[in-house]
Formats: C-alpha cells, structure tokens, sequence
C-alpha cells in the first residue's frame, strides 16, 4: 500500500513499529526462558481473583506492591514482571510456600519453580541484561518522536545487548542487529 502513496508523495518514508520490533525481541527471550514464564504465569494465577490470598501477601509484604501480571498483547510487560520477581524473589517465595498446594494448581506449580535451583539466576540474568527493553519500548511509543531519537534508542539497545552473555543474549543481539539493518535501508 505504501508503495503507492510514495508516487503521490516521493519524500515518504515507511517505517515499521519500531517498539513492535523490539516487542519481538522480548518474545525471543521469553521462549528462551520457559521456566520463568511458567512461574510468572503461576505467580500470576496464585494471586488473580484470591482475595484471601492478596489479603495475606499484604499483611506479610505490606511495603511491597502485588506482582505485576503479564501480559503478552502489552509490550514488555512479560519483561517487567520478571524484573519485578528478581527484585523481590525471597519475599514472594516466603509468602508462596505459606499457601496449601491443595488450594489451586498454581500454588502447587508457583512452589516447585520457586525452590528450582535455576529460576532465582534466570530471573537474575532477564534483569541484568534486558532490563533495556521495556524502557526503550515505552520510549519508541511517544508520539512525534524524530527518526533520528528512534534510531538512537535501537543503537544504544544494541550496543547493551551486544555485551551480553549467552546464548539468548546473542539471539536477542542478533534481533536488534536485524531490526537496525532494515531501519538504516530506509
């Protein structure tokens, strides 16, 4: 369609979502990390419609905010949530291991990931290194930003994403490189 309206208008430059792109790097590690995302959605179904619960996270956490729930049509949420778990992990464990398996599924699933010897780590890596990512997004999201801030946003991401170790680090370099390679083709 754009391709039509550039002999209309010959200076017209198409750019795709720019904070979708990176929506689908956040995708990337997501699907990198499935361990995280079952106890994110766990931790999530632990606390939705449970006022008992709620009231006693409260009562245990009462400086501390429920855990934000992910959701995966609002960009960078899933990333956020994560965030929000590494920094707060032994308080949320110390609330959850309280609650009787028998209650829900959730809780009984929320418990084993939580004692997992390698869920406080990968929470800890997703901070660490792609904590860039919902911010940049929020970012690309304001209206009438210049093409020139835009593409500073994605070459400082890209630049903190090529440091990062790892084999999802190195996808997630490797979307960014991508999406910097089609934007400077414009």
């Amino acid at each position: 369609m754009w391709h039509k309206l550039k002999g209309f208008y010959p200076k017209l430059i198409h750019m795709t979502c720019l904070a979708h792109a990176l929506n689908l790097v956040c995708e990337v590690i997501r699907h990198n990390f499935d361990d995280v995302d079952l106890l994110l959605s766990n931790i999530k179904k632990v606390f939705l419609k449970a006022p008992t619960r709620i009231q006693l996270y409260k009562e245990l956490l009462p400086d501390t905010p429920l855990p934000p729930e992910p959701i995966l049509t609002r960009w960078g949420t899933w990333i956020k949530a994560a965030i929000f778990l590494a920094d707060n992990f032994d308080k949320i464990k110390s609330v959850v291991i309280q609650f009787e398996d028998s209650a829900s599924r959730a809780i009984e699933k929320a418990k084993k990931s939580l004692l997992s010897n390698d869920i406080k780590r990968h929470l800890i890596y997703i901070k660490t290194h792609f904590k860039i990512l919902p911010d940049s997004i929020k970012q690309l999201e304001a209206v009438g930003m210049c093409l020139s801030d835009s593409m500073y946003i994605i070459e400082n991401l890209r630049a903190s994403l090529k440091c990062t170790p790892g084999e999802v680090g190195q996808l997630a370099s490797k979307e960014t490189r991508i999406i910097a390679y089609k934007k400077s083709r414009i």
